[in-house]
C-alpha cells in the first residue's frame, strides 16, 4: 500500500487542527499515554451523546480527537456535524483529511472506503463553495488521486481513469506517482492513461511556471550566508558556490517530508548541474553525539545516492531565515547569492524544476 497520503495528510492535518508547524506533527512522541488518550476520547464521546449540538461544536470536538490521534472518533463526530449541516466547510475539509490519515493506518481493502469518503467530502466542499483556498485545492487533488488508485486496485478502470482526469484538472501535480505508484499498474497500459500522462505533464509544467512567477513576485529577497563543517570536517561556505544558482535544503534525516523530497533534488542536480546548479543540504539531526550525527547523514546519503554536499547546521545559520517555520525549508539563491525564494514543506518535482529553470534562464547582472 502506497504511503503517499501519510506525509501529505500529516502536514494538512496539522493545518486543519491548528498545529503551528510541520515539525510538531512529525516530532510528536509515539509513546504518548494511550490510556489518557482513551479517557479523553470517551469524554468527548459523552459530550456528544444525547441532544444534537450545533455542527461547529461537533467539529471542535473532532479537532480535539484528531489532535489526540483518534481519527476514528474524529470521523464519527464530523459525520454528525455534516448530518445537521451538510455543507459545513470546516467539517468537510477536516473529514477529508481525517479519512486520509486513518487510511494511512490501514491496508487494502480496509482503507478503500475511507479514501472514497475523503474524495466525496472534497467534491461536496468544492460544489458548495465559490472558491477554494490553496489547502483545500491541494486536499481535493490528492483525495481524487487516491480515489483513482482505489478504483484501479478494485478493477474499475473507467472510474479510475475518470477520477485521475478529475484529479489532474483539480491541480494534482505529483506526476512522478503516475509512473511509480503500484496501485495504478492495472490501468497504466491503457491508451487513455498514456494520454493523461502526456497532457498532465504539459499542463503541470505551464501551471508550475505560472506559480513560480507568482511566488517570485511576492517574495522579498534576503541575504543569507553560511560557513559550516562538512562531513569530512572541512568547512563549506556559500562563497564556494559564487556565480551559481544554488538550492539550500534545510532538512534532517528524521523528517518524512524531507526524505521524500530528496529524490527530487537528486534529479534536479543530475539535470541542471552542468548548466550551473549547485545544491547544499544543511542538516539538523536530533542526535547529540557528533559522531552519530555524521554516521546518520553519511548512511542516508550513501543509501539514496545523493551526489551533492551536505553540512551540519547550527542555530546561527537557521536564525538567518526569516520566520522559520519547520522542516524542510528550501532556499533558492540566484547567481548573486541572494535568496530569491523560500518555500516550506514538501514540493513536487515539477514545481521545483520550474523554479530552478527560471533562475537558470536569468542573465547575470554586469556586476556579477
Amino acid at each position: 500500500m502506497s504511503l503517499r497520503f501519510l506525509a501529505i495528510g500529516g502536514f494538512l492535518l496539522a493545518l486543519a487542527i491548528g498545529a503551528p508547524t510541520v515539525t510538531r506533527l512529525v516530532s510528536a512522541a509515539p509513546d504518548d499515554d494511550k490510556a489518557a488518550k482513551a479517557d479523553d476520547a470517551k469524554s468527548d464521546s459523552k459530550k456528544s451523546d444525547g441532544k444534537d449540538m450545533p455542527a461547529d461544536e461537533y467539529v471542535d470536538q473532532a479537532q480535539r480527537s484528531a489532535q489526540k490521534g483518534d481519527m476514528a472518533a474524529a470521523i464519527a463526530l464530523l459525520d454528525k456535524a455534516l448530518k445537521s449541516e451538510p455543507d459545513n466547510r470546516r467539517a468537510l475539509f477536516l473529514l477529508a483529511i481525517a479519512c486520509q490519515q486513518r487510511a494511512g493506518e490501514l491496508e487494502r481493502p480496509k482503507n478503500s472506503p475511507l479514501l472514497l469518503k475523503s474524495a466525496d467530502a472534497m467534491r461536496k466542499l468544492r460544489d458548495s463553495q465559490k472558491k477554494l483556498n490553496d489547502q483545500e485545492k491541494f486536499v481535493l487533488a490528492m483525495a481524487l488521486y487516491n480515489e483513482a488508485c482505489t478504483h484501479a486496485v478494485e478493477g474499475r478502470t473507467e472510474k479510475a481513469i475518470a477520477s485521475l482526469n478529475e484529479a489532474i484538472d483539480s491541480g494534482f501535480s505529483q506526476l512522478e506517482l503516475l509512473d511509480s505508484d503500484e496501485e495504478l499498474a492495472s490501468i497504466r497500459k491503457a491508451p487513455e492513461f498514456q494520454k493523461i500522462q502526456k497532457d498532465a505533464a504539459e499542463k503541470a509544467a505551464v501551471t508550475a511556471r505560472e506559480h513560480a512567477k507568482a511566488m517570485f513576485s511576492e517574495n522579498k529577497p534576503f541575504k543569507f550566508d553560511f560557513k559550516l563543517p562538512g562531513l569530512d570536517d572541512k568547512d563549506v561556505s556559500l562563497a564556494d558556490y559564487k556565480g551559481k544558482v544554488t538550492i539550500v535544503d534545510v532538512w534532517g534525516t528524521w523528517c518524512p517530508p524531507c526524505r521524500k523530497e530528496i529524490p527530487h533534488f537528486v534529479d534536479l542536480y543530475k539535470k541542471y548541474h552542468e548548466k550551473g546548479l549547485e545544491i547544499v543540504g544543511i542538516n539538523y539531526e536530533r542526535a547529540e553525539d557528533k559522531k552519530e550525527v555524521k554516521e546518520t547523514i553519511v548512511a542516508f546519503l550513501k543509501e539514496n545516492k545523493v551526489p551533492y554536499t551536505c553540512v551540519i547546521g547550527d542555530d546561527k545559520t537557521q536564525e538567518q531565515i526569516p520566520n522559520f517555520e519547520g522542516f524542510p525549508t528550501t532556499l533558492f539563491l540566484d547567481r548573486a547569492g541572494k535568496v530569491r525564494l523560500k518555500v516550506v514543506g514538501y514540493h513536487s518535482l515539477v514545481d521545483l524544476d520550474a523554479i530552478i529553470s527560471m533562475l537558470l534562464d536569468e542573465k547575470p547582472a554586469p556586476s556579477e
